[in-house]
């Protein structure tokens, strides 16, 4: 694949990006300043009435506020159902 296309390789908060063993003509790598805040934040942040509109796309929010996610007293999920994969 090096040799059919340009990876670039991006930074993310609390892990290092080292381009060992990788063709520099192939890789660039590029830090990206970040906030460092994970999911469960977000859902915590949610379920404290706080707003996360500048912490995660606008469609976010909206399904967010749509279906009442996250909420005191809102169902929720014991589990994701990932449908299976058909046999080739």
């Amino acid at each position: 694949l090096f040799e059919q296309a340009h990876f670039v390789g991006v930074t993310r908060p609390g892990h290092v990006l080292a381009d060992q063993g990788l063709p520099g003509s192939a890789v660039s790598l590029v830090e990206v300043p970040a906030m460092a805040i994970s999911s469960t934040d977000c859902r915590a942040r949610v379920a404290q009435g706080k707003p996360v509109w500048y912490l995660v796309p606008d469609g976010v929010v909206q399904y967010i506020s749509k279906h009442g996610l996250y909420r005191p007293g809102a169902p929720v999920e014991d589990h994701v159902h990932v449908p299976s994969r058909p046999d080739h």
